[in-house]
């Protein structure tokens, strides 16, 4: 999930089926970064980082359930940014170049 590279962020503009696969089908590269997400970005006890930390560093089938609740989790998020969102505010980048 790259700052420089926009197809493999995660982002809470994404879609739900978007964010499914950069969560649940990442790059094995990505793991890790999807580790990290969970660690720093959620309100999870620190035992249950601790138990998904353990899953994802012996890659076991663990992991994989982590990652489905860490999307649900993330998927509130999502549906908490939107509703709060100002539209009237919304404006497209391009108009600032014009």
């Amino acid at each position: 999930m790259s700052k420089s590279i926009p197809e493999s962020s995660i982002n809470l503009d994404d879609s739900s089926k978007e964010l499914e696969g950069k969560i649940l089908r990442c790059k094995p590269a990505d793991e890790q970064i999807i580790f990290e997400m969970i660690n720093l970005v959620s309100d999870w006890d620190i035992e249950v980082v601790n138990r998904a930390k353990v899953a994802f560093e012996e890659m076991s089938s663990d992991w994989f359930r982590f990652k489905k609740e860490y999307l649900q989790y993330f998927l509130v998020l999502k549906e908490i940014w939107e509703s709060t969102e100002k539209k009237r505010y919304q404006f497209k980048l391009e108009s600032l170049f014009k």
